[in-house]
């Protein structure tokens, strides 16, 4: 709890608290209830307003009951009479960068779009994950031909610090 300060009756200065979530123990409690399962913690925040957000992952599609059992489990914790919070349980939207090392694994095989901290975007097949960095299969870009490339890709490795952002690539 943060102590501020507002005028009270006649003038005085008057403390009242701003209490803040901690995100560490939300963590945790997200971290114990999914445990033996397959979905792990993309990101937790809780805002000033004590608005708890969590986004939550698989490597199989997330259905709304485990986001129902996880926001649960939070609830069941947290005592609603010491705190008032407002939760929300999701799970990262198809657009959102990669945070955690599980979503580049559960990403292993599919096209992703990268950009490097140079400025430079890369679309390629996400090969391999390592504990420093990704190999990505890049094929030659032809600008006018209708036919795709027919040649081997040609695969980079990229270490995590080089990277600004990976995400998954949406095709319309």
């Amino acid at each position: 709890m943060q102590s501020k300060y507002h005028s009270g009756n006649r003038g005085q200065k008057v403390p009242y608290f701003i209490s803040y979530m901690n995100v560490e123990q939300i963590k945790n409690i997200v971290e114990e209830a999914i445990d033996k399962s397959k979905l792990f913690v993309v990101e937790v925040n809780c805002s000033p307003s004590n608005k708890i957000t969590v986004a939550v992952d698989a490597f199989h599609n997330i259905t709304l009951d485990e986001c129902v059992f996880i926001s649960r489990a939070i609830e069941s914790k947290l005592n609603r009479d010491e705190e008032d919070f407002e939760l929300e349980v999701t799970s990262p939207g198809l657009s959102q960068p990669f945070k955690v090392h599980q979503q580049y694994l559960k990403n292993q095989g599919k096209e992703v779009e990268v950009l490097l901290k140079d400025g430079e975007k890369l679309t390629g097949i996400l090969q391999n994950v390592s504990s420093d960095g990704i190999e990505l299969a890049l094929f030659a870009q032809k600008k006018k031909s209708k036919k795709p490339p027919v040649e081997e890709p040609e695969k980079e490795f990229y270490k995590f610090e080089e990277i600004k952002w990976t995400k998954e690539h949406i095709k319309f």
